[in-house]
């Protein structure tokens, strides 16, 4: 008599072949893993990338708007003419420094802006229409039309005088007329030094940070030419104050990009070219401001 056998097998996998698979899964992880990095950086310096051209066209826009109105209502020249009376220790409307070959430029421009209107005058006393809290003391001021700069004395903080809306004014240049020959009703203008410069990764206005935070945007050089015709263009004003100017921002990403380190620092204007591939994406922005006042 036969008696049939059966044999149960249980389906499985050896050890070896558990190691193979964990093997296998540990590459293709790590390989997700490099992607998904090389991906997120990419994607980081574009963000940058991004950030640094928005902030370099904003800080353009402004730097050429206020170059733009250099001398407004102040005019241009020496220290023997009409707006060539040293305002904070500047003879001229644009004042520059240049920074040669291993530094950024800086420059500094005087305008003047509208505040208020004058009512009436009485010797060193102006009386004017709108609240004098826009003014400050040793403030420099200048009437329309009139070829003069005057320096704010005194601001009243109690009392009528502050009702009437009355400032103190001292002669900063006594060749010209007085305030008492200007007529009431005319426009009174206060004159603002503007500087902008570089310090550290940021651009600075009044040194204020205007573009670069220096953690995802950084703002590199800051470099000027200056002219009077448009063709034939210097480093520094070649005689007073210029006609063009020519601006030029470098910013680039905190990051360096994963994908390319031949990024280098380019020349510009007298910069010389630095050949230290940080990886660092670039960008150059110019533009040229004809100056309207000069």
């Amino acid at each position: 008599m036969k008696h049939n056998m059966i044999v149960n097998k249980e389906n499985g996998v050896t050890l070896i072949e558990l190691m193979i698979v964990l093997v296998i899964a540990a590459f293709l992880v790590a390989g997700i893993y490099s992607l998904f990095i090389t991906q997120h950086r990419s994607y980081a310096v574009q963000d940058q990338v991004a950030g640094v051209q928005q902030d370099a066209r904003v800080a353009l826009d402004i730097m050429a708007r206020d170059i733009r109105m250099a001398g407004v209502q102040i005019g241009s020249g020496s220290a023997t003419g009409f707006g060539g009376i040293p305002v904070q220790g500047q003879n001229y409307a644009i004042v520059s420094t240049n920074g040669g070959a291993n530094s950024a430029d800086q420059i500094g421009v005087i305008l003047a802006s509208e505040v208020s209107r004058v009512t009436d005058v009485a010797g060193p006393d102006v009386y004017l229409q709108d609240n004098v809290s826009v003014f400050l003391t040793n403030q420099f001021v200048v009437f329309e039309g009139m070829k003069k700069i005057y320096q704010i004395q005194q601001i009243p903080s109690l009392g009528v005088d502050l009702v009437n809306k009355k400032i103190t004014l001292t002669e900063h240049a006594p060749t010209y007329a007085r305030p008492t020959e200007f007529p009431g009703g005319g426009r009174i203008y206060c004159i603002n030094p503007i500087t902008y410069d570089i310090n550290g990764n940021s651009l600075r206005r009044n040194g204020q940070p205007l573009a670069g935070d220096g953690v995802t945007t950084i703002v590199e050089d800051l470099q000027f030419a200056y002219s009077n015709d448009g063709q034939n263009w210097f480093n520094t004003p070649p005689s007073g104050d210029p006609n063009m100017v020519r601006i030029n921002i470098i910013v680039r990403t905190a990051v360096p990009d994963p994908q390319d380190t031949s990024f280098f620092k380019p020349a510009c204007e007298d910069r010389l070219r630095e050949d230290n591939f940080t990886g660092c994406r670039r960008r150059v922005y110019t533009t040229v401001v004809k100056v309207r006042n000069l």
